[in-house]
């Protein structure tokens, strides 16, 4: 059996089950970094990997969705993960209000590591940027896979400023 689940950072682990004991096979990570140009300090709004001293940090998990919300530095982020019922997708919305009186030049920076290999035939997948829908495209190839979901991708409503497609960490 094969288990996927988000953690309350939206932190995607997926497990499998062998002789009764669980093991990771994939860290997927979605991560929102947002970066004062001004100072030049960034923060994760939706993990605080730092240890910063966040005004405020919360998840709310529902179902079909989870939010984690935060405040640091007049900063408020909402950072939205959604799997609509009837659909085979995630839906990722991310929010960014000053709250502060001061006027603030910000940088937002979205990491994903997505789990791409789902036909478990590495050397028959390619990856590709697609500038038509501006998303990064996944297609999977392979002899009698049983599997019917051969093709994923990544677009978002900003244009890509860096990506890459190696297959390493």
């Amino acid at each position: 059996n094969t288990i996927t689940e988000f953690n309350q950072f939206n932190m995607g682990e997926c497990k499998v089950c062998e002789n009764n004991n669980f093991l990771n096979v994939i860290d997927e990570k979605r991560i929102v970094y947002i970066k004062d140009n001004k100072t030049g300090c960034y923060f994760d709004a939706n993990r605080n990997f730092n240890g910063l001293n966040f005004d405020k940090f919360f998840c709310r998990v529902g179902i079909g969705y989870q939010t984690v919300e935060s405040e640091y530095n007049g900063i408020h982020t909402t950072f939205t993960v959604t799997i609509p019922e009837k659909d085979v997708v995630e839906v990722h919305s991310i929010k960014v209000k000053n709250i502060s009186q001061e006027k603030k030049d910000l940088s937002l920076y979205y990491y994903i590591k997505p789990h791409v290999n789902i036909n478990g035939h590495v050397a028959y997948g390619k990856g590709f940027y697609d500038e038509k829908i501006n998303s990064l495209h996944y297609i999977f190839n392979g002899f009698q896979l049983e599997e019917k979901l051969l093709e994923m991708f990544f677009a978002c409503n900003e244009k890509f400023t860096s990506y890459s497609m190696a297959d390493c960490d």
